[in-house]
């Protein structure tokens, strides 16, 4: 093989490739080292084994107290009061009820469900008779019986049939016995890979949990499932704020916390990503409505705002970037149930391989799902921008 001469003064140029001893730091810097603050929340809540990949549970709640005119407006001589649809149900003959707005007490003489319509006595009290607009609010004080009365039928409420799957996860790492035995730089790679793909499972995880609907699927060879989420829980029936592509306000904030806090004073969690933490921040500034971050709660960073109706824990999840960077969601952690299917909670299982392979199985699987319960203790936040 000829010789190449070099001439002159040897400089770094001039090093032959691959000579030189490279500067690597041993180790591997993970852009989202552990992007799953939900997780971490899940953990310190109630944790429930499964018997079946279907779970249900009831919910219920007390009879309602009021309901709204649903007609034009009544003078103050009628006594047949539509009102919203579904509400006749809360009421009993022998109800007083309070017309809100004028102070008026009436007596509840009969119920026609199927008109919507409560039949009274007007002024049923010391206060006359007025003219009743259109969404007046009726509300229910205690039912009065005369003397030898016969007990009136009984009311109760239906309970709430809810259902949920659960969705098998599984996340793999895979060597050869070859790479397996190379020294790289971060580490023995494997070890690496397996704890990265624990990050990443449980960022699906998280990810199902914030955005799945239930789903159950036998069209294949085999079953499969998903299970839903907090928001498919939330969509329909939590108190709801939509800013419709406009910044979050601090009355608008305030206003849904109002809803929020409801039926239940118990602090919340609110997982939110970047933008809408900032624009909460903002607000709150200098009016001692924020308190400092702290992972004294949950094991990861939380700055607590105090609205007058209770606290809001606010956690920044990385999950809320990009499509979901305008939401949130208000959570009272109580009331989320981690499932798993007896025998399939998280896990790590190592070197499933088969025996005749040459090379290394190592997988991470959970059967598990969420059950979520009374979505009126909890709320949305979208379209923020």
């Amino acid at each position: 093989m000829a010789i190449t001469q070099v001439r002159n003064v040897y400089n770094t140029a001039k090093f032959e490739a691959g000579i030189k001893k490279l500067d690597v730091r041993d180790i591997i810097f993970q852009l989202q080292p552990d992007a799953t603050p939900m997780f971490s929340v899940l953990g310190k809540m109630s944790k429930a084994k499964c018997v079946d990949t279907e779970f249900t549970w009831f919910e219920d709640d007390l009879l309602g107290t009021y309901t709204q005119i649903n007609h034009a407006a009544y003078n103050a001589a009628e006594t047949d009061l539509v009102v919203d649809t579904d509400t006749t149900g809360i009421f009993q003959v022998g109800d007083v009820l309070l017309v809100v707005s004028t102070g008026e007490k009436m007596l509840l003489t009969a119920i026609v469900d199927a008109t919507h319509t409560l039949t009274v006595t007007r002024a049923w009290g010391t206060t006359t008779t007025t003219n009743i607009p259109d969404d007046s609010y009726i509300y229910k004080l205690g039912s009065t019986q005369q003397e030898g009365y016969t007990t009136p039928e009984g009311l109760v409420t239906a309970k709430s049939k809810k259902y949920n799957y659960v969705q098998i996860f599984s996340k793999a790492v895979e060597f050869t016995e070859t790479a397996n035995a190379v020294d790289v730089y971060g580490g023995n790679r494997r070890n690496y890979e397996r704890n990265k793909k624990a990050v990443e499972m449980k960022r699906d995880i998280e990810a199902q949990f914030l955005w799945g609907e239930p789903k159950e699927d036998t069209s294949g060879t085999h079953p499969r499932r998903q299970t839903g989420g907090i928001y498919y829980f939330l969509s329909t029936v939590a108190p709801s704020l939509d800013m419709s592509s406009a910044a979050l306000t601090e009355s608008a904030f305030e206003s849904l916390l109002k809803d929020v806090f409801t039926y239940s004073e118990k602090d919340r969690v609110m997982f939110t990503g970047p933008l809408i933490n900032s624009q909460i921040s903002q607000f709150a500034s200098g009016k001692q409505r924020m308190e400092p971050g702290s992972t004294g709660k949950y094991g990861i960073k939380i700055t607590t705002y105090h609205s007058a109706n209770g606290d809001v824990d606010i956690a920044v999840d990385r999950t809320f970037i990009g499509p979901h960077s305008g939401k949130a969601l208000i959570i009272e952690p109580s009331q989320m149930v981690y499932r798993y299917l007896q025998g399939f909670d998280f896990k790590l299982a190592m070197n499933v391989e088969p025996p005749n392979v040459h090379k290394s199985l190592d997988e991470y699987s959970a059967t598990i799902g969420l059950e979520f319960h009374q979505a009126k203790l909890h709320g949305i936040i979208k379209n923020v921008v």
